[in-house]
């Protein structure tokens, strides 16, 4: 595992470092990590992109499939709609759960309900605090930002875009670009535009320090799935 964290570290760093503002890797395309030269625990964090035309998955990024479910309210319409403009959807029974048997779910690492928490703590704090199971103490960006991680160690790579695009606006732009570049190495492949874009805005420093922190990202990312395999 050493082995395997030191090798990724040079061959990210310097991929990162290398590219030239502007342009694209050689090929034109993205380069992520061959899935069979991952240790077993990261490769679940990779993508299957084919499998996203074949019906409702949370790891597919991009337009859902519409819902079957008829839209009963204005709250739930806006929740789909935010989720739709992410590029997330989740089964429709997950729209009818409670903050707190949602919360239970979470524990035992189902991706929908993390999704779920996630998009409910952005744009719906005003009815969640009428519910049991809501914590007042704490602030319901740092609890969404926690729940966009969560996911991402699941290996819900696009969770890492989404929370890449939350720290640029709030003006965290070496961290937002570690934790594209940890998309992109996970396969999510809206980071690669979303990279190109934002690496001609950073100096060599910022994206240095973005290069290496991804490096420490990805790490966690394994270790925290061998730690889901071992409870398993």
């Amino acid at each position: 595992m050493i082995k395997f964290v030191s090798a990724l570290a040079a061959i990210l760093v310097a991929a990162w470092l290398a590219w030239p503002s502007g342009e694209t890797q050689p090929g034109g395309q993205s380069q992520p990590l061959a899935h069979q030269n991952l240790p077993a625990a990261a490769q679940r964090t990779t993508v299957n992109t084919r499998a996203c035309s074949s019906g409702i998955s949370a790891f597919c990024q991009g337009n859902p499939p519409p819902s079957q479910l008829a839209l009963r309210s204005p709250q739930l319409e806006a929740r789909r709609t935010t989720m739709r403009k992410l590029g997330i959807v989740t089964p429709n029974i997950y729209d009818e759960m409670g903050l707190l048997q949602l919360q239970e779910l979470s524990k035992k690492h189902d991706i929908y309900a993390v999704l779920q928490l996630a998009i409910r703590h952005r744009i719906e704090i005003d009815s969640l605090r009428r519910e049991p199971g809501y914590n007042f103490k704490e602030q319901p960006k740092e609890v969404e930002q926690r729940y966009w991680i969560e996911a991402v160690t699941v290996g819900h790579a696009h969770s890492a875009s989404i929370l890449a695009e939350q720290l640029w606006r709030d003006g965290k732009a070496a961290e937002a670009v570690s934790w594209s570049l940890l998309a992109k190495q996970m396969g999510d492949p809206a980071a690669e535009n979303w990279l190109k874009e934002k690496q001609a805005i950073l100096d060599p420093n910022d994206r240095a320090v973005a290069a290496n922190r991804a490096v420490g990202l990805l790490n966690y990312v394994i270790q925290q799935q061998i730690e889901m395999r071992s409870t398993q």
